[in-house]
């Protein structure tokens, strides 16, 4: 589904589009979702573990995803790009500079 929503979203032809691809999202919400809740300790140490091409996988906090988007948004670059997880946390350290 959200890639399909990528698609039609490059087809509008926008001057500018930024999509961020988090993995999973850390953090808390409204919607209560216990498991979630339970794993995000042991995501956050596995996340450590990832490296290289594997470091994409790793779970970002929501603020930090959301840094990122004013951030690409503040861009003002031209064309589509998509963000993984080096890149969202260059994007959110650049807001907090």
């Amino acid at each position: 589904m959200k890639g399909e929503t990528e698609q039609a979203l490059e087809a509008l032809r926008f001057r500018s589009l930024d999509i961020l691809q988090p993995s999973m999202l850390l953090g808390s919400r409204r919607e209560l979702r216990p498991l979630e809740l339970m794993a995000q300790p042991a995501v956050r140490i596995a996340g450590a573990l990832l490296a290289g091409e594997w470091s994409r996988y790793r779970a970002i906090d929501a603020a930090v995803v959301a840094a990122a988007m004013y951030g690409t948004a503040r861009s003002m670059r031209k064309g589509v790009y998509r963000y993984l997880y080096g890149d969202i946390r260059k994007f959110a350290a650049s807001v907090a500079t």
